[in-house]
């Protein structure tokens, strides 16, 4: 409990505002070219820091920790890494409300959009 009080004690000294979130991941989104994610670039109806939906998939038979990523009308681009999703999905699990935005987009990657994933900071 100390910690936190030093640390909410040296923001209020030195002036700085305390991060609204807390970044818990930067990935490529995997399987976007099985679904619509290029034709979507292609049109322009993504772009950089475009905020996106996450939403659990416990059902998936390859991964009980998969967690898809969709945009705010809910089109499928494509799955958060497996070798990434573990705590993700238990934040998830827990209603802690989890956010997104696409921070890069390359068209010429195999994988080519690239994501920030992060949660509102705990007040303490």
């Amino acid at each position: 409990m100390r910690r936190h009080w030093l640390t909410a004690f040296w923001y209020y000294i030195s002036g700085k505002k305390r991060p609204r979130e807390v970044i818990l991941l930067t990935c490529q989104i995997h399987g976007s070219r099985y679904y619509r994610a290029l034709a979507l670039i292609q049109s322009e109806q993504l772009f950089v820091g475009q905020a996106l939906r996450l939403r659990r998939e416990p059902s998936n038979e390859f991964d009980t920790h998969a967690i898809e990523v969709l945009t705010a009308n809910r089109q499928k681009l494509g799955y958060i890494p497996k070798k990434h999703n573990r705590v993700i999905a238990a934040l998830m699990d827990q209603r802690v409300p989890v956010f997104a935005h696409i921070d890069y987009i390359l068209t010429t990657a195999y994988e080519p959009i690239t994501v920030t994933i992060y949660m509102a900071r705990p007040s303490f």
